[in-house]
Parts: structure tokens; sequence; C-alpha cells
């Protein structure tokens, strides 16, 4: 008996779990979309290896990250080249100062590994860059900063380049800017810039919703206890 009542609440429990801590079906967690016009148009800042860029976004709800999209641009200017192949990307907790800890999550990205897409719209001449994570991050709600920074061997083909990695551009958003600011992280060291501005990306995902318990269902619950006790107590009195 004590057997079978621990197999009864142990499927009791999983049910509570399916039934009331859930998510929703894939959607937009946060988006800044970039800026388009006039066209063609080039007007992020750049982020190096050495000095990582960074925005900020907030969330307002425990989720879980499934994807990741943002948005660069290409120089092939002699004197000042940007490339969009590999990234070094990562989340970061708002600690609410200049600071900034070890990344929540992280990751180097290659286009010529197919691990993120590189699609060029050839009216803005903008490429977009998406990145479907493999296993769900989960973030609670609060503020946190996003990165896009050129990886150690961002060059033209991949391979590590004479002169180190070449920078990326990583678009402006539209909007007003400076309201969050792009920051430059050095280290763990956060700068502020001038003039500040948004950044284009977008976080989509599943939104972890807690479903509150009816009263009538906890009486169901209370019942089906009650009488898993009352057939344990009848058979002990019976044997």
């Amino acid at each position: 008996m004590v057997k079978l009542l621990s197999v009864r609440l142990s499927h009791l429990l999983l049910l509570f779990c399916l039934l009331f801590t859930a998510s929703s079906n894939a959607a937009l967690l946060f988006s800044q979309d970039p800026l388009t016009a006039p066209s063609p148009v080039a007007s992020g800042p750049i982020s190096t290896a050495g000095f990582k860029l960074i925005d900020n976004f907030s969330l307002s709800s425990d989720v879980e990250l499934t994807q990741i999209d943002f948005w660069t641009f290409e120089s092939i200017d002699p004197l000042f080249q940007t490339r969009s192949n590999v990234f070094d990307i990562a989340i970061y907790q708002d600690n609410g100062n200049l600071l900034v800890g070890a990344p929540i999550w992280s990751a180097v990205v290659s286009v010529f590994n197919n691990e993120i897409t590189k699609v060029l719209d050839p009216i803005t001449q903008l490429f977009s860059h998406s990145l479907s994570l493999a296993t769900p991050q989960s973030l609670a709600s609060g503020n946190y900063y996003f990165q896009v920074a050129a990886a150690s061997n961002n060059t033209i083909d991949g391979s590590p380049g004479p002169i180190g990695a070449l920078p990326v551009g990583w678009q402006s958003a539209n909007g007003v800017p400076g309201a969050p600011p792009a920051l430059l992280l050095s280290g763990n060291q956060i700068i502020p810039q001038v003039p500040a501005a948004n950044m284009a990306f977008s976080l989509t995902g599943n939104v972890v919703q807690t479903i509150p318990v009816p009263s009538t269902l906890w009486l169901m619950v209370m019942v089906l206890l009650s009488g898993l006790f009352y057939r344990g107590s009848t058979k002990q009195l019976y044997h």
C-alpha cells in the first residue's frame, strides 16, 4: 500500500507540474528594428574582439530564449573594413552598475560552419543574421545586456588574418538614439558611448507562465488523497 500510495502521489506531483507551469508558444520577447532609411544604409558603430559593443534590454516575465536575430553592414573600404562572418555573442546580467560578471550565455558562431545565417537585403544592403539555440536559455524577468562582437577569426574567409579580426558593423535601430544607450564593453568594464544609439536585434522564445490553481481543483486533490488514505486504512483494518 505504501508503494502504491507513493506512486500515485508522484503522479499527482507530475500532473501539477504539467498543469501549473507551462510555456506559451514562441513569441517575440524583445525587438529593436534596424534603421533602413535612407537606403543604402550603414550607420551603426563597430564592435571588435577587443572592444565588444553591447546594448541593454529588459524582460517583464520569465522566458526561455530560443532564437536571436540581429543586423549588420559590411564595408570594403581598404582603410576601414568590416565583416559579418564569425561572431562572439553573449548575454550578461545588468547589475545596475558599470561592471558585468561572466556571461549568462555566450557562443562563438560562424557563417562558414552554418551555425548562423547571413542574408543580404539587396535594397538596404544590410545582412540579417538568425541563430537558433540548440538548448533554450532560461532568463528570469529583469535587465540584461546583449553583445555582438567580432570573434578572433572574423575575416574574409574565416581563417586568422595577418592583422587579427576585422570589426563587425552592428546596425543601429530605428527610434530615438540613446535610450537605452549602446555601450562598449572592455573586459568587464562598461564604457558609455557618445553619441549613444540603440542597436538592431530581436529575441524570440517562450514566456514561462504559472497558472493559478482553482479552489475546486484543490478540493478534487484533497478528495483523491483522502480516498487513497481511506483505502489504505481499510486494508489494514481487515488484515
